[in-house]
Formats: structure tokens, sequence, C-alpha cells
């Protein structure tokens, strides 16, 4: 079984290449804060010109180590799941130059490793077998560049970019390992390019002064001499247009406009011909015709904007050669992508009042059955709490509300001050990126779960209760609170209230129609109120009674489209028995 080429190639042939031309540039790049980035960047043209794709899953900057005078860092590859496929690469730039290494799978044994040097003229020094395992292959390593085995001096920690995420940019595949392997398209033999994509990087060089070529002087010379200072107008006239290396420099900058929505800000560049500029890509919709001398900009709204890597394409229309300010040839158009990594996490939006989800166009609430829930979720995310996962349409999972109250107070849940934190949320997209951290919501939005547990009264899940607190329940809202409580113990009464409406006879006939003396009897209805006592530190029901409301007198005539004559819901007899059971609060 042979060696998948897309793996192969990434580690024997265009890292090594740029490893040993360009040391310290690479080594800069894998101890950087975009390091996965720069891998990705790298696997992906090898992507284009491979037979066998692999995913990137797996491809990360395992450490950066100082050894031996010098630098190494360790490249962990995707799993190698054939004899000859790198499990890990190593670079190593010190003072007598720059080395570069495989840790391959051997081919006698899946538990073993060959450990090889690798040198730009395809030399292959061979090291030895050993076991297939991080720290075997450091002591190696250790022993092979004349030092003890140093302490690992991993990067600060940063989110992995997923598989793909970095599109290769410049020229044709052939590009990258054609005549001269390991080249970034775009770059000069042996150079490491200008920028790698990404939110504030500059895709492609900016343009060099052009030259002018006269060309018209050079005929009028030549073949009309005697009528010369007739022409000389127009030989000054003459624009050639833009050089054919002229390029486009794009800068972007990610933000937050007066509405907390995110922005991303890009800005555009170019030779002086440039004269209009075109922007596509998720939410660049007004984007698409930006009249413009040489610089430009465009403001994406990102809030709606799913994709946490979006990839802008950016087309820069300008001037052919002119002739007496005419065209007199074929408009240029340039371009150049670039690809925006937006910083996945919770944090909270005084504006939206809520915790929203950065680089994702989400926001996290409490609904009524106290369950957190992610809003505007696309299809394929899945909400974690804890323990607990959710990968509804719109994700919920069930909360602890009787936890998280006395977390916050009791007080301050009913009467809807401070703020709670939850902590263990994650939001994992659909292509496994996640966002996680403490989740924050308001203490009034547990108020409706909580009523609806202290309504069931005798809910155990509340524990017991030995304070001297009330709170009176209206129709499933609160009415009123006594006292102060801080937990749900404090809670020693519940007073509910609940109304319903029944029929108590009807009214008419009435004439509802010109063609009709009389029309339909109208039904009339009542409202009963019931307040039910519940008293928690003694675990029993205190008290119930029923009010019944006023019966509606019939009127004399009625509008058309009444179809129920409704007496009035207030009931002052109930309201006044249910004050009596609050105050003063219940003894301990």
């Amino acid at each position: 079984m042979t060696a998948r080429d897309h793996h192969y190639l990434f580690s024997h042939v265009h890292l090594r290449n740029q490893a040993l031309r360009n040391p310290e540039q690479v080594l800069k790049e894998l101890s950087g804060p975009l390091r996965e980035g720069f891998l990705f960047f790298l696997w992906q043209q090898v992507e284009e010109v491979a037979n066998e794709k692999v995913s990137a899953v797996g491809l990360k900057v395992a450490g950066v180590d100082t050894i031996g005078g010098g630098t190494l860092a360790l490249i962990e590859l995707p799993a190698a799941e054939r004899p000859a496929e790198s499990i890990f690469a190593a670079v190593f730039a010190g003072p007598a130059g720059a080395r570069y290494f495989v840790f391959d799978r051997a081919v006698s044994a899946p538990d073993e490793a060959c450990l090889a040097e690798l040198e730009l003229d395809d030399t292959r020094i061979n090291m030895g077998n050993h076991p297939a395992t991080q720290a075997a292959l450091l002591e190696v390593l250790a022993r092979e560049l004349s030092v003890p085995r140093p302490a690992s001096v991993r990067p600060p920690a940063t989110m992995a970019m997923p598989a793909g995420s970095l599109p290769g940019v410049g020229s044709s595949p052939g590009a990258v390992l054609g005549s001269s392997p390991g080249s970034l398209p775009g770059a000069l033999p042996g150079s490491m390019p200008g920028a790698m994509p990404g939110a504030g990087g500059a895709p492609t060089p900016a343009a060099r002064p052009k030259s002018k070529v006269n060309v018209l002087a050079i005929v009028g010379l030549a073949l009309f001499a005697p009528v010369f200072c007739c022409l000389a107008t127009g030989v000054l006239a003459y624009d050639s247009g833009m050089d054919a290396d002229a390029a486009l420099d794009v800068q972007t900058e990610l933000s937050t406009d007066a509405q907390d929505h995110e922005q991303l800000v890009i800005r555009m560049s170019g030779p002086e011909e440039i004269w209009r500029y075109t922007v596509t890509g998720p939410g660049a919709e007004g984007c698409d015709y930006i009249s413009a001398y040489r610089e430009a900009r465009c403001e994406v709204r990102l809030d709606q904007v799913a994709d946490p890597t979006p990839t802008y394409r950016i087309e820069g229309r300008g001037h052919g050669p002119r002739l007496f300010g005419e065209s007199i040839g074929d408009v240029v158009d340039l371009s150049a992508e670039v690809e925006v990594v937006r910083p996945l996490g919770l944090r909270w939006s005084e504006v939206a009042n809520a915790t929203v989800v950065s680089g994702f166009p989400g926001r996290l609430a409490v609904n009524r059955d106290g369950a957190l829930q992610l809003l505007d979720a696309p299809p394929g995310t899945t909400l974690n709490v804890g323990g607990q996962a959710s990968a509804a349409v719109q994700p919920a999972v069930a909360l602890d509300v009787p936890t998280l109250v006395n977390q916050a107070g009791v007080s301050a849940v009913l009467e809807g001050g401070g703020r709670v934190s939850i902590p263990n949320v994650t939001v994992r997209l659909a292509d496994g990126t996640t966002a996680g951290g403490a989740a924050q919501v308001q203490a009034g939005d547990l108020r409706p779960a909580l009523l609806a547990r202290l309504a069931e009264l005798g809910d155990a899940n509340l524990g017991p209760a030995t304070g001297t607190a009330a709170v009176w329940i209206q129709d499933g809202a609160m009415r009123q609170l006594v006292g102060a409580p801080q937990t749900l113990a404090d809670l020693g009464r519940v007073v509910l209230s609940e109304s319903t409406e029944s029929t108590s006879g009807r009214c008419g006939p009435y004439g509802l129609s010109v063609f009709a003396a009389y029309g339909d009897y109208i039904p009339r209805s009542r409202w009963t109120t019931t307040v039910t006592v519940y008293d928690r530190v003694e675990d029993r029901r205190a008290a119930r009674r029923r009010f019944r409301g006023e019966r509606p007198s019939c009127p004399q005539s009625i509008s058309m489209g009444t179809r129920r004559i409704n007496g009035p819901r207030a009931n002052a007899d109930a309201d006044a028995y249910a004050t009596e059971q609050l105050a003063p609060p219940p003894a301990e």
C-alpha cells in the first residue's frame, strides 16, 4: 500500500522546501498566533495538485523548543494511515544552518516510525526506526543536536482553524510543486508569501511604480518627422495603462458598529487606473459596485453570516491603453481573495442585552421552560451546557433553575435585577468549530421558569423551606413579593391565584343582519378566581378559596361581530384574600 500523495508531498517536499529555504521566516510563522493557519495554507496548496486528497484534521504545531543554540519546531500531521506517511516533521535552525526531519510510519511495524533527515537535493539520511511516539522522537533529536533534552516551550494556545479554511491564492496548481517545488504561488522562488490571508492581512504585494512607454513617440520620429510638432500633443497624451504586474492591496479589519453588530471593513487600493471595485462574499451584497479612484472601502455586516472564516473576492477594473483620453485597448481586471478569520467566543452585549456568540450570528436566551437556547442557529449547530447537549433546530438545553436562582438570589430573580452566570457553555458549529465560555443572562429571564415551578405546589425539586418570605403568583406572573429571600429556603409561603372563564347564560336574540329580524343568542360568561395558599415550611396546602366574579348584564344592543359578552376579570375579593395571606409574613 503506497502513501497518499497529498500527505507525502506535504511533508517530504513542500514543507521541506519552505523550511530549508526560509528557516527563520518559517519558524517565525510556526511560533506566531496564526501558526495553524500557516500550516493549513501550505496544506491546501498541495491539495490542488494531489490525486488522493487528505483532510487536514490533526495538522498542528506540537511545540517549539530551544535546543542546541537554535530553535526546533515540531509539526504533528494528520493521522498517518499508510507506510512512509509522516507522523511528525521537525524544522531546526541553529548556528550551523537549517535542518529538516521527518518521522515516517515504518513499513515493518505500525507502532514504529523511521526518522530521516531530508535535504533540498532530495537526499534522505535514514536515522533508524524508533517507537512511534513524540517522546521517542524528541529524545533522538536531542541527541542528534548534541544537547540535553530540553523542556518544551509551547507557544500561547490559539484556536486551530478548520481544515481547508485557508485557500490557495496566486498562480495555478502547477506552480506549487512544479519546476521549483515548495515555492508558494505568487511568490519569488525561495521566498515566503507576502502575507497570509486573514483579518488585517494583505494577500498581494503593492503594485510597483509603472513605466509609461510612449510608443507613438518612436513611430512619430521614424515615419512622421516632418510633422512631429503636429503629433507632439498626441505623444504626450498616450497612456499605456496598467503594468502587466500591477496588483491590488487589500486590508481587512474586524470591529463592531454602534448597534454592536459585528462588522468587517475591507480597504482596497491599486494603480491609478482603477475606477471600479467589486467585492463578493457573504454579507457583501452592498459592495457589488464601488466607484473609486485608486482607493475604496467596503463595510460588511457579519451578524447574519454563519461562516466563521468567510472568503471575499475583490475585483478592480481599470483602464487599458488610452489615446487622447479614449480607450484603445481592453479594460484590465485585477483580483485578489482574502479569508477573514472571525474569533469565536461568548460575550455579553449591552445593546442586545444578551450573551452573543461573536464570530457567529447567534445569541443565547432563556425560554419560559428554563432552558438555555441559541437563537438564529443554522442547521447542524449543537449547544452544550455542562454535560448536556442539544442539536435541535434552535438548540436548547434544560437548566438547573433552582441552583441558578440560589446563586443569583431569589429576590433578584423575581424582581428582575442582576445578572446570572451559566458556566461551561459551548456552541459547536456544523463544521466542528467551537465557541465556549460562560453565558450571562438577566436574572429576570429565569423568573418564568421559577414561577412555573412554584405554581406546581409541593414541587420537591425546590427543597425544604424554613424562611419567612412569601410570593403571590397571579395567572403565571408574579403579583407581589414579601420579604427579601436570598435562597429558596427563605421562601416559606406561595399564594397562587388562577382565573378561569365559564358560560353563565345567554343574551338575545339580537338583530345581526339587515335581512333578518332576529339573530342568534349570544353567550355571556363570568370569571372565577381560585386562590390557593401553600405553606412550604410545613409542606402542605394551607388554604383554598374560590371567588366568583360578577355576572355581566345583557346589553340592549351589541356591535356587529360580537361572539360573547364577558364579565369583568378583576376580582377585588380574591385580591384582598390573597393579600391577607401574604401580610404579615408567616412565622418560622
